[in-house]
């Protein structure tokens, strides 16, 4: 069985269902409403974040750039410095070198004034008759020449007719000894007896001093009547030769025949 509505009921209802619906509408629009704030809220959050954090990114960028500002300004002062620095290092380091080279120096002259050092003796021979010549002790070098020995040999004496005897030798040879010669002087040592009759004459002379051993081979030439002279100094042991020099006018095949 239906019941039967009367009019007054169905507004009444219809009235119910709309304010109902009014109300969900309401409910959802208000629902919606506080979503799309939300919504707005967390985005605004968001752009805040998003704000600050860039604010410190750039701040932080500010401050990195400061600090190679200061990095690059510290970096300049230590390359002057670094500069500056190696002009005093170089300075000393010539310095060094240059007082390495005055010790050097000045121990050379010690050297060579208590051993004599590279000086060396030439003795000059000079011919003034047929039984004699005259001796002249000529010093070479820087330095002052001690306790020299002297040993002339004539070679046309020695070994004569194979007389190597010590009465044969001691016809052959003179020996002098020299307590001292002063740099760059010369000193007459007298009178050498020798047979200087013909036009040619050989002389072997060993010297012995405080810096060592040396030979001087003197070769003389009778040419036009005047005595040239052909000199050749050397170091007895290893061969070095100290000083050369040829009289002029002395023919290239006497220089060669007399076998230095």
């Amino acid at each position: 069985m239906f019941m039967k509505l009367k009019a007054m009921d169905i507004i009444t209802i219809g009235a119910i269902v709309a304010l109902a619906g009014g109300l969900l509408t309401a409910i959802g629009s208000y629902r919606e409403k506080k979503s799309s704030n939300d919504q707005m809220n967390e985005l605004q959050t968001s752009s805040n974040n998003i704000y600050k954090k860039s604010e410190d990114q750039l701040k932080q960028i500010s401050d990195l750039k400061s600090q190679n500002s200061k990095l690059n300004s510290t970096i300049e002062d230590l390359n002057i410095k670094i500069d500056s620095q190696e002009g005093k290092i170089m300075s000393l380091v010539k310095q060094n070198s240059d007082l390495s080279l005055q010790l050097a120096s000045a121990a050379k002259n010690i050297y060579g004034n208590v051993t004599g050092g590279s000086s060396f003796c030439e003795l000059d021979i000079t011919p003034k008759s047929d039984t004699k010549a005259r001796m002249f002790l000529i010093a070479h070098g820087e330095f002052p020449q001690y306790e020299i020995g002297i040993r002339i040999v004539d070679l046309d004496l020695f070994g004569k007719n194979n007389d190597y005897s010590e009465e044969g030798i001691n016809k052959s040879e003179a020996v002098l000894n020299i307590p001292n010669m002063s740099p760059k002087s010369a000193q007459q040592l007298g009178d050498l007896s020798a047979d200087f009759s013909s036009n040619r004459k050989g002389f072997n002379i060993f010297f012995s001093a405080r810096n060592g051993f040396y030979i001087e081979e003197i070769r003389l030439f009778k040419i036009d009547n005047v005595w040239k002279r052909s000199i050749k100094i050397h170091k007895e042991f290893n061969n070095e030769l100290l000083y050369e020099k040829d009289d002029p006018g002395i023919p290239d095949e006497y220089l060669k025949e007399s076998k230095h």
